[in-house]
């Protein structure tokens, strides 16, 4: 004996071509969970009018009577018989999911304002930006296409609503590094827009019943190799000079950075040392060229290059 309560549909979107859990034109992918064993005969019927009879059918709904990619609340029911050479077994289940309208979003992330090797405090602001939204093509209109006969132009009229970014629109950091900013989006029929146009759209019911997958965007904090250079504070032999990284912030550098100097000099050799300052202080004790080999380890942001002939 098969128990209705055990067993359920279970409906995969394929395509995922936008933002949607099942969007308009999405391919899904349908299957009865547990699987069952011993199937005689299985029909599943879908409220856009057609029907199948595979086992794992993939569907796109489209709007009834069309070919057209339909969006709204899509019903759907499957009669199973099955027979295990003794008695005939009869389940039928149903599901009802929401086909919304196609939403192409994403979060634009920058600086306010340049990084110099001065700053403390950076500043990151993230804005949602959505594509215009294509609304119509009810998958049951039941008067006409949307609006009881009206034509396409004239409705319905949808919007993306943007329902905030976490953990803020502009945030304010102290350390290089990967920020990650993350948002969710719904869409929004005003009933005032679409007093012509089926429930559907006039009492917002695709609005509150879509669901749409949130958005993340992640924006790295971080120097500029081509911009790095380094100074010795003044030159002279057999005098301690004192080193910067140049367009590099102290101040921004997190723990467990690390930098590694290294010096090249024909008469004594390599100096190797390792801190974790844009600074360094060493002692060249000839006058002959030496190279300075400078490599930047910062977490998250990876590895940096630069050197330096001293004369």
């Amino acid at each position: 004996m098969l128990y209705m309560s055990t067993y359920k549909i279970k409906a995969t979107n394929l395509t995922n071509n936008s933002l949607a859990i099942y969007g308009q034109g999405d391919t899904i992918s349908l299957e009865v969970i547990p699987k069952i064993e011993n199937i005689r005969r299985i029909k599943w019927k879908f409220s856009d009018g057609t029907s199948s009879t595979e086992k794992k059918p993939h569907h796109i709904f489209v709007s009834k009577g069309t070919a057209i990619p339909g969006q709204g609340l899509a019903t759907i029911k499957v009669k199973i018989i099955t027979n295990n050479g003794r008695t005939e077994t009869k389940l039928k289940l149903e599901k009802e999911i929401c086909i919304s309208p196609n939403v192409t979003c994403n979060l634009e992330v920058g600086l306010v304002n340049p990084i110099t090797e001065t700053s403390n405090i950076v500043t990151i602001k993230a804005l949602a930006q959505c594509e215009e939204i294509q609304a119509g093509s009810p998958i049951n209109p039941k008067h006409g296409y949307a609006c009881g006969g009206a034509c396409e132009s004239e409705c319905p009229v949808m919007e993306v609503i943007n329902e905030g970014i976490k953990p803020h629109s502009i945030i304010r950091v102290k350390h290089y590094g990967n920020y990650t900013f993350s948002t969710k989006f719904k869409v929004r029929c005003k009933k005032s827009d679409n007093l012509g146009c089926i429930k559907l759209y006039k009492d917002n019911i695709i609005g509150k019943r879509s669901e749409y997958k949130p958005v993340y965007s992640t924006f790295k904090v971080s120097p500029i190799e081509s911009e790095l250079y380094i100074t010795p504070n003044i030159v002279a032999p057999n005098v301690a000079r004192t080193y910067k990284i140049r367009n590099l912030s102290e101040s921004l550098l997190p723990k467990g950075t690390q930098i590694q100097w290294t010096f090249n000099n024909p008469t004594t050799g390599i100096n190797t040392y390792v801190n974790n300052s844009s600074y360094l202080e060493h002692t060249i004790t000839n006058s002959l060229p030496t190279t300075l080999n400078v490599n930047i380890l910062i977490p998250e942001c990876g590895q940096f290059n630069v050197s330096l002939i001293i004369n």
